[in-house]
């Protein structure tokens, strides 16, 4: 399909028969362009696994029936719903939280690098995201409970094992947390750069809303939370240098 000029679509039809190719053509006054996502091969492919192991295991219910929008199906603490336990975790706008208590999440880089960093915490403080519970001291019931957790859709919360055994040290480092808390997107606000040295920002924390800007003081705010965002301090100057040479010389479009 294709726009020619302002107030034409030009769709290719392959069903003209006998193999022949046919253009309907659409006259109208506005056209409007409101592209949507798709989920990705590789997230479709990992459903499918999953789907299919589960099956296999004869789990009433699917992950893939879970889940919303071609997402991956998740529980509170990012692992992938039907995945061998704590083996397989999702972040981002490919995954979807699901279950009691869970609520949509959007689509944005400020959920996915609150999820990264939360995921990053649970395997640095050592948890086993298993969700097992278990005593240390009997091998038995452990290979008992590891069993078992193959057989749950939904795993307990994830547990430090060394903490749960007086280790204060260890429940000090945790801050007394044995069991991991699920992860709770923090709403910092929002930013969208609408173009001429302008745009659209609103800061709050939660549900409390600080201020909003727009214009020229939205784009200088957009500009700066770009800024601390870079992940090194090469980064920040090469953006700051580019950003120079723009407002200097102009954009370089002897790549395009």
């Amino acid at each position: 399909s294709s726009i020619k000029g302002r107030d034409r679509i030009v769709i290719a039809n392959s069903d003209g028969g006998e193999g022949k190719r046919e253009n309907i053509v659409i006259d109208c006054g506005i056209i409007v362009w409101a592209a949507g996502t798709k989920p990705i091969q590789l997230t479709e492919n990992i459903m499918s696994n999953i789907d299919h192991v589960c099956d296999e295991k004869g789990f009433d219910t699917l992950p893939s029936s879970l889940s919303y929008g071609g997402r991956v199906a998740v529980d509170k603490w990012q692992r992938v719903i039907g995945a061998p336990a704590g083996s397989m975790f999702a972040i981002g706008d490919a995954s979807g939280t699901v279950g009691e208590g869970t609520t949509r999440l959007p689509q944005t880089a400020q959920v996915a690098a609150q999820q990264g960093a939360y995921l990053a915490r649970l395997l640095n403080r050592g948890y086993d995201l298993k969700g097992i519970e278990f005593d240390s001291s009997s091998s038995r019931r452990q290979n008992d409970a590891l069993t078992n957790s193959d057989d749950l859709l939904f795993l307990g919360a994830p547990f430090q094992h060394d903490a749960n055994e007086s280790d204060m040290m260890e429940k000090h480092r945790l801050r007394r947390r044995v069991k991991a808390k699920p992860f709770a997107f923090l709403n910092l606000g929002q930013l969208a750069y609408t173009g001429g040295g302008e745009a659209l920002s609103q800061v709050q924390i939660g549900d409390k809303k600080l201020f909003s800007k727009a214009g020229s003081v939205g784009f200088l705010l957009w500009k700066s939370v770009y800024i601390v965002k870079q992940v090194s301090t090469k980064t920040r100057l090469l953006v700051l240098f580019d950003w120079f040479k723009t407002k200097v010389f102009g954009r370089d479009v002897t790549r395009m």
